[in-house]
């Protein structure tokens, strides 16, 4: 095994025994046993169930940004994609973008386009962060009469309106001034290793392409935003279920605020997908909505094994479906 997959491996595991064997007794070893043996694990089932329902979601949302013609992929193609992305994100600090750059490869070697590949993936990026700090502010909204207000709630709200305004600015430079635009990212890809000044050049005139598309094709941007929704929402269903197998019910604000403040969280680029600073934001959010503790640690545990540790394997198995069938070698479309 090459020493940069062991040692990840590693990190893996110990982050493994730190989050399963250490995490639970901070509520208490026989308060714990109790807990796990009361447990119905029937919801915990529900909980996978909705887990890969969203998956299926974030694929769907993607989908339906890629252009409508003969490359279009067929969706147990792309949803092995996105797995073999979301897979190697969860397996490296910062990983977002080597998950994003292995799904724009795979999409690539799959037919699609240069542009066609780079707008689904950005797009669906940046659609999904403001679908998320949409239902943070809501559920912001609702826990603020009934809980007051928080610290934390300001800073979620505040890397919020950020993300809303770095979409914003960014759109609006591709829209406003394309062609300097172009120049730019043309002159900064020519000062990287096998990149051309063109490719950058055409890369950013096929991105304000497809965005004028969409703008023209409200029901397009509208499909992206419910599946993107979608994707969420049954991520936070996995969530609630996992509460729920040890007893406890979440209203809404008690569970949106929690999870969304974690997925934000998320965004550091410190560890895998935010490994550790997940469960260091959403437990003591969730104990702060009235979850008992013990519940609020092992529910937690449970969601991140269906979260974050099931799709590793699941995108390792897809990532090698795609290497052995014959479809993936197709040769990709010439660029506009």
């Amino acid at each position: 095994m090459p020493w940069t997959a062991r040692r990840i491996a590693e990190l893996l595991v110990i982050a493994l025994i730190i989050e399963y064997l250490l995490l639970p007794q901070l509520a208490g070893t026989h308060h714990w046993l109790t807990l796990l043996a009361g447990a119905n694990w029937w919801w915990a089932a529900a909980g996978l169930g909705a887990e890969l329902a969203s998956l299926l979601a974030f694929s769907l949302a993607t989908r339906v940004l890629l252009p409508r013609d003969g490359s279009r992929l067929g969706l147990w193609r792309l949803w092995r994609i996105d797995l073999a992305g979301i897979a190697v994100s969860h397996a490296v600090p910062g990983g977002a973008a080597a998950g994003t750059a292995l799904g724009y490869r795979l999409l690539r070697r799959s037919g699609v386009d240069t542009g066609a590949a780079t707008f689904a993936k950005l797009a669906q990026g940046a659609v999904s962060a403001l679908v998320l700090q949409a239902l943070l502010l809501s559920s912001v909204l609702i826990a603020i009469p009934l809980h007051g207000s928080s610290p934390l709630y300001v800073t979620a709200c505040l890397a919020g309106l950020g993300v809303l305004a770095a979409v914003v600015v960014l759109t609006a430079l591709v829209l406003r001034a394309e062609a300097t635009l172009a120049r730019f990212v043309g002159a900064l890809a020519g000062r990287l290793p096998r990149l051309t000044r063109d490719m950058g050049d055409r890369l950013v005139h096929r991105v304000a392409k497809d965005i004028r598309s969409v703008a023209g094709r409200p029901r397009l941007f509208a499909a992206s935003t419910g599946w993107s929704a979608a994707n969420w929402l049954l991520d936070a269903v996995a969530l609630w279920c996992s509460i729920k197998a040890f007893g406890h019910v979440l209203g809404y604000d008690g569970l949106l605020v929690p999870f969304c403040l974690a997925n934000t969280a998320a965004w550091i680029p410190l560890t895998p997908s935010g490994l550790g600073i997940v469960e260091g934001v959403i437990v003591p959010t969730l104990v702060g909505f009235s979850t008992p503790r013990g519940i609020a640690l092992l529910g937690t545990t449970t969601w991140r094994l269906i979260n974050f540790w099931l799709p590793i394997p699941l995108g390792g198995v897809a990532y090698l479906s795609l290497a052995r069938t014959s479809s993936v070698a197709v040769t990709p479309q010439q660029d506009p």
